[in-house]
This record gives structure tokens, C-alpha cells and sequence, in this order.
């Protein structure tokens, strides 16, 4: 899940391409700053470390912007799981990103997602938006944070781009 944009995509979309590994190239399918953005992190090792790659997804981006004369480079709140934790980041160049919330239990997803109670009493989920009005079944992540969500258990800190 992506939420935000790479400003001026298009003058950036050339030199954020090159910088893909040359192994996971041939795998961009669309012209989405989404798709880049995510085969960038897996080239910076997200595979191995998730804040380390998409940190330096976000300092290669802010990087080129600048080169580029672009301001606010940078609009994201994201989402990605390794099929055992999940993440979530909420960040922006300008330091005003849009919201983003995790549940505090499974439960607060059930009313609009009613299947959810298959899911283990761990579950979480990550939105843009509340799904209900039961504010305090949501709990708004930080700005510039990384979540980590594993087993139910809830981790939130600093996130920070790391210049190429």
C-alpha cells in the first residue's frame, strides 16, 4: 500500500528507473511512482532490512529531487509485510504527511470488515483513514515513524531517509 507521491514524477521517473538493481529492471510493469518506490526499497535490501531499505528509497528520491530543483520531493504513508510483521511508514519531505492509523485490536476492523474475525486476536491493520467512528479503536502513527506490528506486539520509531 501506497498513499502519497514523488512530486513532479515525471521529471524524476528516468534517473529513479536507472537506479533500480539491474536484476529487478525487467520486473517494472507500470509507470507508477508506487512500482518504483518498491522495487527501489527491495534494491537498497528491504529484504533483508525493511527501515534500511525504504530509508534509502527515501534519501535516493529526495536526492534526485534536489538535483532536479524539486521541492517537497516526497508525500508517503506506506504499508509492507514480510508475511510476518507488518510495517508501516508515514513520512514527507515538508514534515506535513497525511494520516495514517493502525488498529489497536482486531476488532476494530470487524464492523467494516466483518471476515476480520478469522484472523488472529494479533491482527492488526494499517489505514489513510479510520474505518468507523470508534476513534479510540485507532491509534494515529507519528509523523516521520516507522511501525512495526509482529504478533500483535507494536513498535513505533523515528524514521529518517538515508542519503545515497
Amino acid at each position: 500500500m501506497h498513499n502519497g507521491l514523488v512530486n513532479e514524477y515525471d521529471r524524476l521517473h528516468r534517473d529513479l528507473a536507472f537506479a533500480v538493481s539491474p536484476e529487478l529492471f525487467p520486473l517494472i510493469r507500470g509507470t507508477t511512482d508506487s512500482e518504483l518506490m518498491f522495487l527501489l526499497a527491495l534494491s537498497f535490501g528491504m529484504d533483508g532490512d525493511v527501515q534500511a531499505g525504504l530509508a534509502r528509497m527515501a534519501g535516493l528520491v529526495e536526492r534526485i529531487a534536489e538535483l532536479h530543483a524539486v521541492e517537497n520531493a516526497l508525500q508517503m504513508t506506506l504499508g509492507i509485510s514480510d508475511g510476518e510483521s507488518l510495517y508501516a511508514v508515514r513520512y514527507s519531505t515538508e514534515g506535513n504527511s497525511r494520516s495514517l492509523f493502525h488498529s489497536a485490536n482486531r476488532d476494530a476492523t470487524m464492523e467494516n470488515a466483518p471476515d476480520a474475525g478469522r484472523f488472529s486476536r494479533d491482527a492488526r491493520a494499517i489505514v489513510s483513514e479510520t474505518l468507523n467512528n470508534l476513534e479510540a479503536e485507532w491509534v494515529a502513527v507519528p509523523e516521520a515513524s516507522l511501525l512495526t506490528i509482529t504478533k500483535g506486539k507494536i513498535s513505533c520509531e523515528p524514521y529518517e531517509p538515508i542519503a545515497p
